[in-house]
């Protein structure tokens, strides 16, 4: 299993610089005897947590098992250590199952211990799952279980093979961890029986690199992730070396790199294109971007610029920001002296009650429902157009009437389709909240990779015919193809914003 786990200890636990595993009481009690096996003990728990912080986790394993044993004098939490040497040490998986079952889960490590839960939950053998639960069905990892105890007793669903092992990077720690887990449960759900998902954390200190190495070892077919553009370039690179082959999440609007790599997160730049492409049939000719300074922004502008070059014209304005600027006077004024008829902005989702109110101070407006994009006065109403993260991320209430007639394009049709609403409505009942986007996609990456091939050979060819012209199977989002760059070509719906909920923008405009 998993070798490389220093990234657990520098990433999620403040043991890791702790001075003493031990409380103060029992180290400083007067009976010599007492103190020197309590001593002791100190330093075996320390020299465990070292041990798994170096990778060495079956040598860890003992060293920490003999501090857990005694909960009461610990000043610290093993809980999650003692997991992941079990985990990594190869331990009897129930019994590492009920570890990560011990584990609380807080937001900093709630997201990793779902992903060890479900990738143990796959690994046991059939009837184990079904066991476990019927000895305690109210267990913390139950829902894994269930879903597992029902696969057992289906036959598998042709023409998904059995006995694969796909790769997930997404991150599990950190800010981005919810998206990570979203993905993981969009996965979860396209897993038939035999396959077990290895979820490794993309925003591990440790690198791509190491995690990559162990997935190869443990003969993964394929590896899907991360989101992140930069990781996943790196990740393109790392796993061609490996031969592995790679589908990547993230958004983008470039090539994916390797023959043996497709990216099937969203284009970008398709998204941005069906925006200035409706622009233009109403009569839209200045468009402008506002965006963040950081990654995810300045690749935005790059493609709205790209957008706009598409369709014979030029950003009359690209106004970059601060990431963490609080006060947005100055560059939305900027946007009214630039009279744009569509302003894009491309910040984090939420920027977007502030962007909308310092719009409407320097009075930009949104041309709303109905209307038209005009000047009235020291008033500018204009189009407004976000990125298709937006989409699933709810508006304030407070923020509604800045809104209202937002363009968002997407590749999402909200379960409006008869395939995307069986999977809204199969998702809700075993997840119990509504998938969105990220789940669709990890659900379609998923069923694509174990649906195309049993090895990596068959998976490579399956990618070079499709860039050449040839089909993909057709997933929840909806026919797939690609370029001969390996980059996505799926249909973009356009919507917008009415009331609280996205509804498509109809034509001819109202």
């Amino acid at each position: 299993m998993v070798r490389c786990l220093a990234s657990i200890l520098l990433v999620l636990s403040p043991f890791a610089a702790t001075a003493a595993c031990l409380k103060a009481e029992p180290l400083s009690v007067p009976e010599p005897d007492a103190a020197a096996l309590f001593a002791e003990l100190d330093r075996r728990c320390e020299e465990g947590l070292s041990l798994l912080a170096a990778g060495r986790p079956a040598e860890a394993l003992p060293f920490l098992r003999g501090a857990i044993a005694r909960p009461e004098l610990l000043a610290i939490d093993l809980t999650l250590p003692f997991a992941e040497a079990l985990f990594g040490a190869g331990a009897p998986l129930a019994e590492t199952l009920e570890a990560y079952e011990r584990v609380l889960p807080i937001s900093d490590v709630e997201q990793l211990r779902a992903a060890r839960l479900l990738e143990l939950a796959e690994r046991l053998d059939v009837g184990q799952a079904e066991q476990l639960l019927a000895a305690n069905p109210e267990r913390p990892a139950a829902s894994w279980l269930r879903t597992r105890a029902q696969r057992d007793k289906q036959p598998a669903a042709a023409p998904i093979k059995t006995g694969l092992r796909l790769g997930l990077l997404v991150p599990l720690t950190g800010k981005l961890a919810p998206v990570g887990r979203r993905i993981l449960d969009g996965a979860a759900l396209a897993l038939g029986p035999g396959v077990v998902l290895l979820a490794r954390d993309s925003e591990a200190p440790s690198g791509l690199q190491p995690i990559l190495e162990e997935l190869a070892r443990e003969g993964v077919l394929a590896v899907l992730g991360p989101v992140d553009r930069s990781k996943a370039a790196q990740a393109t690179a790392l796993s061609a070396t490996l031969g592995l082959p790679h589908f990547r999440l993230d958004v983008g609007g470039e090539a994916s790199g390797a023959a043996s790599a497709i990216r099937l997160g969203p284009s970008r730049d398709s998204e941005l294109r069906a925006i200035v492409d409706r622009g233009r049939r109403e009569g839209m000719t200045r468009f402008l971007v506002v965006h963040a300074d950081t990654p995810f922004g300045i690749a935005f502008a790059a493609s709205a610029r790209r957008a706009v070059q598409s369709a014979g014209l030029a950003l009359v304005d690209a106004i970059q920001v601060a990431g963490d600027a609080s006060d947005l006077t100055t560059p939305s004024r900027r946007v009214f002296e630039r009279r744009p008829d569509v302003v894009f902005i491309g910040d984090a989702a939420p920027r977007i009650g502030p962007w909308l109110r310092y719009l409407a101070a320097a009075g930009v407006v949104s041309r709303g429902l109905t209307g038209r994009v005009r000047a009235e006065g020291e008033v500018r109403f204009v189009q407004l157009a976000g990125p298709s993260e937006w989409f699933d991320v709810p508006i304030a209430a407070a923020d509604e009437k800045y809104a209202q007639g937002l363009w968002i394009s997407t590749e999402w049709d909200a379960g409006r389709s008869p395939t995307s609403r069986k999977f809204v409505e199969d998702g809700a009942q075993k997840l119990g909240r509504t998938p969105g986007f990220l789940e669709a996609l990890a659900f379609d990456g998923t069923r694509l990779v174990l649906v195309l091939g049993s090895d990596a050979a068959a998976l490579e060819t399956h990618i070079r015919r499709a860039r050449a012209g040839g089909t993909l199977p057709s997933g929840v989002l909806g026919p797939l193809g690609l370029d001969t760059r390996g980059e996505p070509v799926r249909t973009t719906r356009l919507v917008r914003l009415r009331g609280r909920v996205f509804e498509p923008v109809p034509w001819p405009p109202k």
